[in-house]
């Protein structure tokens, strides 16, 4: 019998950067730039090799994303420019919750556009997460998703250079005190849709940018 060939229906894989296979060097938490400075020599100096080192949600400004701590990390471009010159990459946590602060520009411009999950009375859904009280994004909104990618440019992410790269966390999505650890079944989505219909495909959406 001859073989059947098959074929995937999500279509094929995507070729990953060739240093996403190399070494990784992550933890909870590397406190500052001058933390991230020696773990980096630390490496050199046992001749281990590694190609990128990960940032949580500590590096941010009050748990902030698209932020930089101005104490902590007030120089990430020159931390960024040091491990471009050993060819080695940097990468940041973002999350979908977004700290309920009208003085935050990533919050105040979400908020006045109107792209933040509903709650069954038509106000935006805020739960607690890293940052406190927060609310969440509407991936299935195909103006959310143009916007969020938006976000990670150049003249957007400040202080960001093209050794920068992101890793989608707690998109589950997370909230804690939560029933179930996650937004109420009844939440509301774009054009109307509950969240118990979309849960599964929520985080998808958030990489699908």
């Amino acid at each position: 019998m001859k073989p059947q060939k098959t074929r995937c229906i999500s279509g094929t894989q995507m070729f990953p950067p060739l240093f996403s296979l190399g070494y990784h060097q992550c933890r909870w938490n590397y406190e500052d730039e001058a933390d991230v400075e020696a773990v980096d020599s630390g490496f050199d100096d046992n001749n281990i090799p590694y190609d990128v080192i990960w940032l949580d949600i500590e590096h941010t400004d009050g748990k902030r994303y698209f932020t930089w701590d101005p104490e902590t990390f007030p120089n990430p471009v020159k931390m960024q420019e040091r491990l471009q010159e050993k060819r080695r990459k940097l990468v940041v946590i973002s999350d979908p919750h977004i700290k309920v602060d009208p003085k935050y520009p990533i919050y105040k411009e979400a908020k006045e556009k109107g792209y933040f999950v509903k709650n069954v009375i038509g106000q935006d859904f805020e739960g607690n997460c890293w940052p406190g009280v927060s609310s969440y994004l509407d991936f299935t909104n195909p103006a959310v998703r143009e916007w969020y990618s938006s976000q990670f440019s150049f003249d957007k992410y400040k202080d960001s250079t093209d050794v920068l790269f992101i890793w989608n966390d707690m998109n589950e999505p997370s909230v804690f005190e939560s029933p179930e650890g996650t937004m109420p079944k009844d939440a509301v989505h774009h054009q109307g849709w509950d969240h118990r219909d979309l849960h599964n495909l929520y985080g998808f959406y958030q990489v699908n940018v």
